[in-house]
């Protein structure tokens, strides 16, 4: 799932291999994209708001949202896309595979730029840092920080006991939130130090997104759970519980949540103070 920059409208992605775009306020679908062959498994919208990549099987493929019609299909991935991210310049995209690699592709021409190889297991998380020029992505039980520019490895993050599944970089770009397991831990990018450990889910943690004010980040879980959580105390804040295990979530604001879960319901929700 991803917000729209108006804070106003949200993309979601699911395994009836389509992608819906919503109006938050209304709760209604402005548009369904149609087109992948299969189960789409990751979203991210562009900078400009007008265009979106999406990742089904082994392909990536960008979208008019204005039109509905697909701009351009990506493909080299040999195994299923776990997730995408798309950089600041709005130019480029990251794609990450069971493959084991990310790859970095030139969004305007569809080219192959980079692909970036290490981990020892399918790459199952990606966030490019604030700067454009970092990304740090989730495979097995490692978080690896990347240059994009030259490829090379620039820090290793161990620590998690479980398989890494979501991972979010806060807006300093100091810090990185990861899921794995039941557990959230909050790290430390220039030391590689673990600064905080969340607990309170029941079952495996599927996504995490973090607020605008990058003071709160929600977690969304397979014990049918989305928790809010102040990553200053650690302490959560807020639960909401849903008919079936949280898939996905995003933050369209500091009160509005969207959370997507396993019965194909999305749910909107609005925190109050």
């Amino acid at each position: 799932m991803a917000v729209l920059a108006d804070g106003q409208r949200a993309l979601s992605g699911s395994w009836d291999k389509t992608l819906k775009l919503w109006d938050l306020t209304t709760g209604v679908v402005l548009r369904t994209l149609e087109g992948h062959a299969h189960s789409v498994t990751a979203v991210a919208v562009l900078p400009d708001g007008r265009r979106v990549l999406s990742g089904a099987g082994r392909t990536l493929m960008l979208w008019d949202l204005e039109s509905g019609t697909i701009i351009r299909t990506l493909e080299g991935h040999t195994e299923h896309i776990n997730a995408v991210a798309v950089l600041p310049d709005g130019r480029h995209a990251l794609s990450s595979s069971w493959d084991e690699t990310l790859k970095l592709w030139d969004l305007a021409t569809g080219a192959l730029l980079r692909t970036l190889e290490g981990h020892a297991g399918g790459v199952t998380a990606v966030a490019v840092l604030p700067d454009g020029r970092r990304v740090l992505s989730g495979a097995g039980r490692t978080l690896m920080l990347w240059d994009l520019e030259t490829g090379a490895l620039l820090r290793t993050l161990d620590g998690h006991a479980n398989g890494v599944t979501a991972v979010a970089v806060l807006p300093d770009g100091r810090r990185v939130l990861s899921g794995a397991g039941r557990t959230l831990m909050l790290w430390d990018l220039q030391t590689g130090a673990l600064l905080r450990t969340f607990e309170g889910h029941a079952s495996t943690v599927t996504a995490v997104a973090l607020l605008p004010d990058g003071q709160r980040a929600l977690s969304g879980s397979l014990d049918k759970t989305l928790k809010l959580w102040d990553l200053k105390t650690g302490a959560c804040l807020a639960s909401f519980t849903a008919d079936a295990g949280i898939g996905c979530v995003a933050a369209a604001s500091d009160h509005l949540f969207i959370a997507g879960d396993a019965s194909g319901a999305l749910h909107i929700l609005r925190l109050i103070d």
